[in-house]
């Protein structure tokens, strides 16, 4: 299983090639198809690993697992190509420590950061001609475990440790040609990564309701309904913390057969110092039927090390913004019934999700910082409900994300990145009463 779900597949990206490579969003499928919000969603059937905070409102075991794959394609002024990725997105299990006390907590195992690329310079013309093929791949991957309370009515608090491991592979090869008087130099440079990160976090949340009459006052029969709905303001800190670096590193001269060696580094120690950050967003919601999520992020990259080196990274910023909708909360109870079974009262029951992002990433080239924008969509549908309150849906979101620019020789993607997965939720680790 850790091997399915490293990170290497998911990206073919040459901005991968910088720092620990493409960092991937924290969030789950439906986050994604949400804009990426999710420091204030609180959910009983659906995992955050955004906010720990929000695990204390979880009622049922929950278990998410998802899937990824992106196709596009990379442009610069003089060319463009086509890539196709895949991976495994996640596996994470959540589950309600104690209901009556508020307490919830969640394991799971997911991609941290991505490394893939390929890609090629040269220069023929000049006294001495060379040409560069630069290949790098890897990941990192996360291990996490968080816990969240209510500690009183209106306040969760929560805490989630990251365990990162992986490694990243880069290989440079400068070729000469063999009528040169120089000599090409290829170097191979193979980086294991393994630390502890730990984010801190906390919600404010209220609920109340608002009754509506269907019927006039002084009628006989006079009909009421309550809409319940719920206001969240969450974020979460990430701490800055050192991860251990373990770098074997070589370096050799050739020229046709001619293969000379200038150095070798085995094992050589060191530390990758990943900065701190913040989140903060807010939600509103009528339960059950309609959410409006906005989502503010930030990362003081520009404190980013590597073995004592800095890779001129910058602070980055995100802002997202998610809106879901379930159009008809009542026909739930009509397409349990035999007779209510309809694809019109199916479809009032999914949960259609629409949202946007916008972001200075942490990477500033030629004195351009990189942007990226996306757009997206979701949906969760409904596979299973029973009278024990057995819940499953298929979650399903796609994000349509461009990134960089053509300008200064740069690279701009535009690409899709589609995700599906499964929720299942049931009431385990419940024990029964003998009377």
């Amino acid at each position: 299983m850790c091997v399915s779900t490293q990170a290497q597949n998911i990206t073919s990206s040459p901005y991968s090639r910088y720092a620990i490579g493409d960092l991937q969003y924290a969030g789950f499928i439906r986050n994604s198809g949400l804009g990426q919000v999710g420091q204030a969603l609180r959910s009983r059937q659906y995992i955050n690993p955004t906010n720990a905070a929000s695990y204390s409102n979880l009622n049922m075991t929950a278990f998410e697992s998802g899937l990824i794959y992106n196709t596009g394609a990379y442009k610069n002024n003089i060319t463009s190509q086509t890539f196709n990725t895949g991976s495994l997105g996640y596996l994470s299990l959540g589950f309600p420590i104690s209901t009556k006390r508020k307490v919830g907590s969640a394991i799971g195992l997911a991609p941290f950061s991505s490394s893939e690329y390929s890609f090629k310079d040269s220069n023929l013309t000049s006294s001495a001609p060379y040409r560069i093929y630069n290949v790098g791949s890897g990941g990192l991957s996360k291990l996490f475990f968080g816990i969240g309370k209510e500690l009183f009515k209106h306040i969760s608090i929560g805490v989630q440790g990251n365990y990162i491991f992986g490694q990243t592979t880069s290989d440079i090869n400068y070729i000469m040609p063999f009528d040169s008087n120089f000599l090409g130099v290829k170097t191979n440079r193979n980086t294991q990564i393994n630390g502890l990160l730990v984010d801190a976090s906390a919600q404010l949340h209220f609920n109340f309701n608002d009754t509506t009459w269907d019927e006039p006052k002084g009628t006989t029969n006079r009909k009421y309904h309550i809409k319940y709905y719920n206001l969240v303001a969450g974020g979460s800190a990430n701490m800055g913390n050192n991860l251990k670096g373990n770098e074997h590193y070589t370096a050799y001269r050739a020229n046709g057969s001619y293969i000379d060696t200038i150095a070798n580094v085995n094992n050589k120690s060191g530390n990758i110092y990943i900065p701190s950050g913040w989140q903060a967003g807010i939600m509103f919601q009528e339960y059950d039927h309609w959410m409006i999520a906005l989502d503010y992020s930030t990362r003081q990259w520009s404190k980013y090390t590597s073995f004592n080196n800095n890779d001129k990274l910058v602070n980055d910023v995100k802002y997202g913004f998610g809106f879901s909708f379930t159009p008809d909360i009542t026909a739930s109870s009509k397409f349990n019934k035999k007779e209510g079974r309809t694809f019109k009262n199916y479809m009032s029951v999914v949960e259609y999700r629409i949202g946007a992002r916008y972001s200075k990433t942490n990477l500033n080239i030629n004195n351009i910082q990189i942007n990226e924008m996306a757009a997206s969509f979701g949906a969760g549908f409904p596979i299973k409900k029973t009278s024990r309150t057995e819940v499953a849906r298929i979650n399903f979101s796609a994000e349509f994300i461009r990134r960089g620019t053509i300008e200064s020789g740069l690279v701009q993607e535009n690409y899709m990145r589609m995700m599906i997965g499964v929720t299942f939720n049931d009431q385990w680790f419940i024990v029964r009463k003998v009377y």
